[in-house]
């Protein structure tokens, strides 16, 4: 699922095409009839022209710089002048409309295309089964990768471990392999018909005789680096330092790294018996106009949360933890909880102000500015 400020790109960039086709089939339109009067002057006797015509085609093939054309005319055959022209405007308009309907619906029709944004959300699913269920159903539980095309709003209250309802689901065609989306047995769309009604908002409020087999996923920390964990996750981390973007030079592709430590990092007592904190060292990576990109003078020094996170490499000789955030990946400033628990980690930074200086150096050695 794309992030507020992506799908808003992504519909600026829909919007910006939408107005260069317009310019494009209008500047062509107004072009042809500039053409026509030129040869309408060139080829028709002067006699066959009624004055007013004949006005309207210079003021034409002169582009419509002046009005000067129709200085010889009355009164009454200026106001014909004028109505000419509202009515070859209003024609030429309704030519380029009917050009730009064609573009939308038909790929042949013209040379020019208007693509639409359409907002689509892309939720994993997992199956909810009955704890009789027949002999022959049993095995792993089914996973499904279920897009959602224009997401109404009962879409927007969902929260990993709800459960829901779905009726008129359709099967969608696999996608290549190689597509990070890819990771479902199973994939389905939303169709006409289809209808969402919430059961309840967590398993543990399901009836007796239903179990679901999906959890949702739990909080992540620097503190399970030892134990190997992989797949997405969902973190939170104070930004030490924000790298440049840098474009990799393919296909209008970018990459940017940053740095964080959590509350999970113990404090140094200072006398280099402990080892180094652990780093989370975060790799955004998509197309250069395309990723909500961190910006240096915002983000490093916040407290920022990082959702839908794939966990990478590690490199246990710098004690860095990798993390990659795509697209689908949100990483936002972390909004403090009023029980205060989202605060743990400014704490933690206020508390150890030497350590924090100390791992912001560090982290700017690993960015190559240090």
């Amino acid at each position: 699922m794309q992030t507020l400020r992506a799908h808003r790109a992504t519909q600026n960039a829909a919007t910006a095409h939408t107005e260069k086709a317009q310019a494009e089939v209008a500047a062509r339109i107004t072009a042809q009839e500039r053409e026509r009067c030129r040869t309408l002057l060139a080829e028709t006797p002067a006699q066959e022209l009624g004055p007013v015509q004949r006005a309207y085609a210079r003021l034409q093939a002169d582009a419509g710089a002046s009005q000067d054309s129709g200085e010889a005319l009355s009164p009454a055959q200026r106001a014909a002048l004028d109505r000419l022209v509202a009515e070859r405007q209003a024609q030429m308009q309704a030519q380029c409309e009917a050009e730009l309907g064609q573009a939308e619906t038909g790929p042949e029709a013209s040379e020019v295309m208007v693509t639409k944004a359409v907002p689509v959300q892309t939720l994993l699913l997992g199956e909810v089964r009955h704890r009789h269920r027949r002999s022959g159903t049993s095995g792993a539980p089914t996973q499904a990768l279920c897009t959602i095309w224009r997401p109404g709003e009962e879409m927007g209250g969902v929260r990993e471990g709800s459960i829901f309802s779905a009726l008129g689901l359709e099967p969608r065609p696999r996608r290549g392999a190689a597509n990070p989306e890819a990771r479902a047995g199973l994939e389905v769309q939303t169709g006409r018909g289809t209808r969402w009604s919430l059961v309840a908002h967590d398993r543990t409020a399901l009836p007796p005789s239903l179990e679901a087999a999906a959890a949702p996923r739990r909080a992540w920390s620097l503190a399970c680096v030892p134990r190997g964990d992989a797949g997405e996750v969902d973190t939170a981390g104070f930004c030490l330092c924000v790298g440049p973007v840098v474009a990799l030079g393919h296909a209008a592709q970018a990459s940017q790294w940053a740095f964080f430590v959590d509350a999970s990092c113990p404090a140094q007592s200072g006398d280099h018996t402990h080892p180094p904190p652990w780093l989370l060292a975060v790799r955004l990576e998509g197309a250069a106009q395309g990723m909500d990109w961190l910006d240096p003078g915002t983000h490093a020094g916040a407290v920022l949360e990082l959702r839908d996170v794939v966990v990478g490499a590690v490199d246990a000789d710098s004690r860095v933890q990798q993390v990659v955030a795509d697209k689908h990946s949100s990483i936002s400033p972390r909004v403090p909880k009023p029980d205060g628990s989202a605060c743990d980690i400014q704490a933690f930074v206020q508390a150890n102000l030497d350590l924090i200086a100390g791992l912001q150096c560090r982290a700017a050695c690993l960015l190559g500015e240090g």
